[in-house]
């Protein structure tokens, strides 16, 4: 199921940036962008979420998760 479209954000969506800040121990000023992609290529999954924390003064960071 999608984790919805702005302008609303969904409550999964929500809790998934939530997660992302506790574990990585992120301060609520640096951004996490999450993303979820619809691929038509022959063998990837039909969808994956991509989750990226920019650097600010630090790492970048990425995760894709197929689903």
């Amino acid at each position: 199921m999608p984790l919805g479209t702005r302008p609303g954000q969904s409550p999964q969506l929500r809790e998934l940036r939530q997660s992302v800040r506790r574990l990585l121990g992120l301060d609520d000023d640096t951004g996490v962008v999450i993303r979820q992609l619809a691929c038509a290529e022959p063998g990837c999954p039909p969808l994956e979420t991509v989750i990226a924390v920019p650097p600010v003064n630090g790492q970048a960071h990425r995760w894709t998760l197929h689903t």
